[in-house]
């Protein structure tokens, strides 16, 4: 159990390297791409809450929140915090769920391997972004097709056509289980992927569509 634990609070520990070589990038979406999976032991383990409530993320009643994952639920994890472990998990469905879980609850799984197959098909995050892989026009690429939107959970913004869009629309050839794509320029949009089946994870440099829009995050192929 000791050496379980101390691989998940390790999982991160050369994420600041990556971090600095992309400036542009939100340090936070870039350590997510480190990520390591883990699958839940216990028949429900509830989400904790971060820092956007003081005192958190702790083991506290304040900080408990409604939403938890079940036994046998694929997670992705990171970095730790005392007796917790930053966590996503999505199903591929409207929701994506971002928040700490506490570390005796989840075991680390192996990485899958990432084949080009693999990288194909439609990609979920929530309601708010969606990305499509497929067969690119050269050998061995992926054509990367996605949009993504912000404020479609705003009625006001809904009501005055305050919508926010982006999009993608590029080809690249993956290394592994990465992909990067994008333009060069200093205003233009980047992406960096990884494959961690059953997951994608995304990253953006926050220049891939309008005000607040991002694709960064962690998608799922829909149930």
């Amino acid at each position: 159990m000791k050496a379980r634990l101390a691989a998940v609070a390790g999982v991160l520990l050369a994420t600041g390297a990556v971090a600095q070589d992309e400036p542009d990038f939100y340090p936070p979406d870039l350590e997510r791409l480190e990520g390591q999976l883990a699958t839940v032991r216990p028949a429900q383990a509830s989400f904790y809450s971060g820092g956007e409530i003081a005192g958190c993320p702790a083991m506290i009643a304040k900080c408990l929140r409604k939403a938890y994952v079940r036994a046998g639920d694929i997670v992705l994890v990171g970095r730790s915090n005392g007796a917790l472990v930053l966590t996503d998990f999505t199903a591929g469905g409207a929701r994506s769920t971002h928040g700490w879980l506490p570390r005796t609850a989840i075991a680390p799984l192996p990485a899958p391997a990432a084949t080009l197959a693999g990288w194909r098909g439609e990609w979920v995050r929530d309601d708010e972004a969606n990305i499509s892989l497929k067969p690119g026009k050269a050998p061995g690429s992926i054509a990367v097709a996605g949009d993504a939107s912000w404020g479609t959970h705003d009625p006001e913004r809904v009501k005055n056509g305050g919508i926010n869009m982006g999009a993608l629309e590029y080809e690249g050839v993956p290394e592994g289980d990465r992909l990067n794509v994008g333009e060069p320029g200093q205003y233009d949009c980047r992406v960096r992927m990884r494959l961690l089946p059953p997951y994608l994870i995304v990253a953006d440099n926050g220049k891939c569509g309008g005000a607040n829009v991002s694709f960064s995050g962690v998608y799922r192929r829909p149930k």
